[in-house]
């Protein structure tokens, strides 16, 4: 029923009780009013309750979120009321920890104060809105990174970050129809520019061109799109929906901070349903404009010494570092297994062959072992202690 109509069900006679489940903190039905919008009834209807002393029940237990991403949604939005299911505190959210795999989980913040080196050649690979609202000056003398178009924005640097975010993701088997991956935004446009980009075909080719996606990526994101493992739309089409990685676009870059709606009206809002769609991990990409909402500025201040509660990003590469360290020391200590089993096996040759070997030559072939064998044991230790 909608929201709207709620309140004629009291009028009925042989209704006794309205019961009404919703959540206030969130977008509540559309309206027209930019400004000033009115309250939605459930709204109302709280307040009123709140104002005359009386409880109204919260739904305390969430069961979706990372608890990582729970905790700042709670304390962000609801006051720290919102508490983590056990069971699913306890839980593993992963069947099985493999070392030499990428897990995506938490919070994390891509943040840049540069535009990208590929940003224009983004904009070229889509020639439908490569108009003459874009520039040279716009992508390389401007200090604005954003671009308005008919009254939303477009933001160039943020659509190649999100690209190679999405490659990092598919190349390691983080999209698929078990994962989903959504990528969500404030502004229509940026959601229609990078789900254009991905549906074109002349515009993939240029993508692996101008060298922002490897061979197949491209074409992989789009089968991914179209099988519904990959979803791009705004924040207000999310609310919602979940899924397991989110990628949220700030979209907003430009010398005097102004982010909009955002800090208006129902920006709150919108934020607290863009910040709680992630099961497993929140990716936001945004640069410091972003810190003019104070959520975002809690968000960021969260990724700083001596909290670090968020990981900070300079690029999509970085998703892959500590993997790529831990798939070294599995590497490592492969190598070094593969040696001490060739060197059991030499020890275990006929006795006879040491026996014609001078005395002298021995020792000093095992003195000549021993260093190397110590520095291979010492890197198969640390690269242990660094997957616990």
């Amino acid at each position: 029923m909608p929201e709207y109509q709620m309140a004629l069900l009291g009028a009925l006679p042989a209704v006794k009780r309205v019961v009404c489940i919703g959540d206030i903190h969130q977008l509540p039905p559309f309206s027209h009013f930019e400004e000033n919008a009115p309250c939605g009834f459930l709204e109302r209807a709280q307040r009123t309750l709140e104002a005359r002393g009386l409880d109204v029940p919260l739904l305390s237990v969430q069961f979706r979120m990372h608890k990582t991403i729970a905790k700042f949604v709670s304390n962000e939005f609801y006051r720290g009321k919102i508490t983590t299911d056990t069971d699913m505190l306890n839980a593993a959210r992963f069947a099985a920890f493999d070392p030499t795999k990428l897990y995506v989980t938490g919070l994390k913040w891509l943040r840049y104060s540069t535009p990208h080196p590929l940003a224009k050649k983004t904009l070229q690979s889509f020639g439908r809105l490569s108009t003459h609202r874009f520039t040279d000056k716009n992508l390389a003398e401007s200090k604005d990174l954003e671009t308005e178009v008919s009254r939303s924005f477009i933001n160039c640097s943020e659509i190649c970050h999100v690209l190679q975010l999405l490659e990092v993701l598919l190349m390691e088997q983080h999209i698929n129809p078990q994962k989903s991956v959504a990528v969500i935004t404030f502004y229509k446009a940026q959601a229609t520019m990078l789900r254009g980009i991905l549906e074109d075909d002349d515009a993939l080719k240029k993508l692996h061109m101008y060298g922002i996606t490897r061979t197949g990526c491209g074409l992989g994101l789009r089968i991914a799109l179209q099988q519904g493992c990959l979803r791009i739309g705004t924040v207000d089409s999310a609310q919602g929906s979940e899924a397991n990685t989110v990628i949220l676009s700030g979209v907003r870059s430009n010398a005097s901070r102004k982010v909009g709606f955002l800090t208006k009206g129902n920006g709150r809002k919108r934020l607290c349903v863009a910040m709680s769609r992630a099961q497993d991990a929140l990716i936001v990409v945004g640069s410091e404009t972003m810190r003019a909402v104070r959520a975002l500025d809690n968000l960021w201040r969260l990724g700083e010494p001596p909290k670090a509660e968020v990981e900070m990003l300079a690029n999509a590469g970085d998703l892959m570092r500590d993997v790529e360290r831990r798939r070294q020391a599995d590497a490592e200590s492969r190598a070094l297994a593969d040696f001490m089993g060739t060197a059991v096996a030499v020890s275990a040759a006929p006795a006879a062959a040491a026996a014609v070997a001078p005395v002298g030559a021995a020792a000093a072939a095992s003195n000549t072992r021993a260093p190397a064998r110590s520095r291979d044991l010492d890197r198969a230790k640390k690269a242990e202690e660094d997957f616990m």
